[in-house]
This record gives C-alpha cells, sequence and structure tokens, in this order.
C-alpha cells in the first residue's frame, strides 16, 4: 500500500488516502481509502495510551456524560467507564447529586481491555474502606442511624458513613412476614437501632430495635 494526498474540495483542505487495491491492468482499477489511514493512525494512538493507562494506575479524567449505570470519562481521549458502584462506599442513587458533566476526577484503573477498548475506572478504590476500622462496632451499641434503603425482607440502616447494617424483618415491631415494608418506611428517615451480630470478615452488621 502507499499513501499519498489530494485537496478535498468538500471540506477545503488536503487529506491522506492509501492504495488499497491495485487492478490488474497497468493499475487502472485503483480502490483508494482515507479510512484505512484513520484506522492506522488510531492504532497508533492506542499503542501510545497503553503506555499511558494500565491496570493499578492512578489517572486523571473529565466527566463527559452522566448515565445510571455510571459515568463515561475521558481520559487522554479515550473513554473509561466509571460505574455507579465504584464511585464511593456510599450508596449512590443519584449520580447527578454526585459527579457532573465537565467535572475532573482522579480515579484507579481497574480493568484495560485494549483488545475491546474498554476501560473501567474507580474513585472508590481511592477513599479508605470504612470496613478497615469497623472493629470498633460492638454487640449491644445503639445508633440514630438512617434508612439507606427498603428490601422485601428487611431494612438497610447507615450507621455510619459508608457502613450499612441490616435489620431483618422478622425483628421488626407491629410488622407482619407479609407486610410491604416500603409502605411503612421509606430512605431517608431516621431510625434507631443496635447491633445484635457483627461479621467483619463478611462485611455485615446485623441490627435490631433498641432493647430498653
Amino acid at each position: 500500500m502507499s499513501k499519498f494526498r489530494v485537496y478535498d474540495t468538500r471540506i477545503r483542505k488536503y487529506i491522506q488516502l492509501v492504495n488499497v487495491k491495485y487492478g490488474q491492468e497497468n493499475g487502472k482499477n485503483i480502490l483508494v481509502s482515507n479510512k484505512a489511514v484513520l484506522q492506522e493512525e488510531h492504532l497508533g494512538k492506542l499503542d501510545k495510551l497503553k503506555t499511558q493507562i494500565q491496570e493499578g494506575m492512578i489517572v486523571e479524567g473529565t466527566i463527559k456524560s452522566l448515565h445510571d449505570y455510571g459515568a463515561f470519562v475521558d481520559i487522554n481521549g479515550v473513554q473509561a467507564l466509571l460505574p455507579i458502584s465504584e464511585i464511593s462506599f456510599e450508596r449512590v442513587t443519584d449520580i447527578s447529586s454526585v459527579l457532573q458533566e465537565g467535572q475532573t476526577i482522579t480515579a484507579k484503573v481497574l480493568k484495560a481491555d485494549w483488545q475491546h477498548e474498554r476501560i473501567s475506572v474507580s474513585t472508590k478504590a481511592l477513599i479508605a474502606d470504612p470496613w478497615d476500622s469497623a472493629s470498633k462496632f460492638k454487640e449491644g451499641q445503639k445508633f440514630d442511624g438512617t434508612i439507606a434503603r427498603v428490601v422485601e425482607y428487611g431494612i438497610f440502616v447507615t450507621i455510619e458513613k459508608g457502613i450499612d447494617g441490616l435489620v431483618h424483618i422478622s425483628t421488626l415491631e407491629n410488622v407482619e412476614k407479609n407486610t410491604n415494608l416500603k409502605k411503612v418506611y421509606k430512605a431517608g428517615d431516621k431510625l434507631s437501632v443496635q447491633i445484635k451480630d457483627v461479621d467483619l470478615k463478611a462485611k455485615r452488621i446485623s441490627l435490631i430495635p433498641p432493647i430498653a
């Protein structure tokens, strides 16, 4: 293949083309393509980015768009996904409440799949895990917590930033087994609780209504 430049009157500038096929009779049938040039340039750019964006690296990027499942981040011209679960140890339900388009962030590269051009990053990975200091939680401790979410089998209550415990439906007073808890409790409400059990290895805390 050979490259050459031609002037494109539509865009009023020179573009580079490449011969991708020659005819058999004195070169009369010639197929040229700009796509091949762009593909070559793209691959060259990827080779350079492979050294700049590797798994485990700390990088800076700009938020380009927000979605229910996460945010796309521009890192040196390549798009990376910041999953909503990798933003913070706290549960994020409204991504626009914690991130904005155009915002600059620092994140850790979790995965760099250059074959499929898929990169995932995490800001949570740069934050201290609140469970690292969870040994301070003991059975019997009482808290005025905040309901994080309500599920069919119970209520998750935040007792400290990044630490949620479960109040199982069977321990709730004046609640039947088939009660729709979402009609009784809602996220954001305050709820007093007491620690029943702490499993540091599994990162689980069982809560119950406070015992007088």
